[in-house]
C-alpha cells in the first residue's frame, strides 16, 4: 500500500497480485493484477475509489526487476 498527501487530497493506492497457469483466455498470461486507487478530498470528506485490472505475462521473478513508473498502471 502507498499513500500520498498534496493538492488538498489524501491518495491511497493498493496492489494485489497473483500468479496464474491457466483458465483466464490470454495466453501467455503469468500473472493478474487489482490496483484500488482512494482518493479523499480533505476540506469535503468526499472520497471516490477507482479499480484498474491487468494481466501481465512477467512471472513475479521477472516483474520485481523492472523499474518503477508511476505510470505503469495507468489506463
Amino acid at each position: 500500500m502507498a499513500s500520498e498527501r498534496g493538492h488538498g487530497r489524501q491518495d491511497t493506492r493498493t496492489l494485489k497480485a497473483t500468479t496464474i497457469s491457466t483458465g483466464i483466455g490470454f495466453p501467455g498470461a503469468a500473472q493478474v493484477l487489482r490496483l484500488t486507487r482512494t482518493r479523499t478530498l480533505r476540506g469535503s470528506g468526499k472520497r471516490t475509489r477507482e479499480t484498474v485490472y491487468a494481466v501481465t505475462s512477467f512471472a513475479v521473478i521477472e516483474a520485481a526487476g523492472l523499474p518503477h513508473t508511476p505510470t505503469m498502471f495507468t489506463c
